[in-house]
């Protein structure tokens, strides 16, 4: 298993990190300016590359105006560059804002970063037929985010995360609507992240 960078997944009952990212067009969009107006559902995906992930946005695309009923925005972000992401945004057909966070900063801050290998390079290059470096900046090339998905109020806490290093599970929209429903159930997906941890304290 690929070890995580520097930190642990950040948890329920901690305080979301704030970040400014730039969107698909240029614009700034600030975490804690969105809370000013409900709550916000973070999704960080590793590409547009990845079908998982496509598949993953489209779902809350399709569960967008449910969520939005129950005040309630979402977020993605990704390492990709700037000029990347409208490929994601299009090919989805996505209307919510789609952010790009070239170095990883903010995957760091939550504690979702992974050193890639050799060989997982190599497994990436044979199966999509691209190089990191090429979607991503220089990099992209030597770690990527753990697709994680956190649901965060509108008090900046985290409420309900999902992190897990098999990039084929993944936190879906429907689970999110029903902790909107049960605001007062703390509810944790860890998925694997207890291997993440065993494996961060070898």
């Amino acid at each position: 298993m690929n070890a995580l960078l520097n930190k642990m997944p950040v948890e329920v009952g901690d305080s979301a990190p704030d970040f400014i990212l730039p969107d698909k067009d240029g614009n700034a969009v600030r975490l804690y300016s969105l809370l000013r107006a409900g709550h916000v559902v973070v999704v960080f995906y590793r590409g547009s590359w990845c079908p998982y992930c496509d598949l993953q946005l489209r779902d809350f695309q399709r569960r967008l105006a449910d969520l939005r009923d129950l005040r309630a925005q979402v977020v993605a972000i990704s390492p990709q560059l700037p000029a990347n992401l409208l490929r994601t945004h299009v090919k989805n057909h996505l209307e919510f804002p789609v952010l790009s966070d070239v170095g990883d900063k903010v995957a760091r801050e939550f504690g979702l970063l992974l050193q890639v290998s050799d060989r997982l390079r190599e497994l990436y290059y044979g199966l999509f037929r691209h190089q990191l470096e090429d979607v991503n900046d220089p990099s992209g090339m030597e770690k990527l985010p753990v697709p994680g998905t956190f649901f965060v109020d509108n008090n900046a806490t985290i409420r309900l995360a999902h992190v897990d290093v098999d990039h084929t599970h993944r936190l879906k929209a429907d689970e999110i609507i029903e902790t909107l429903a049960e605001p007062t159930a703390d509810r944790v997906r860890h998925g694997v992240a207890s291997l993440l941890r065993a494996d961060n304290d070898k």
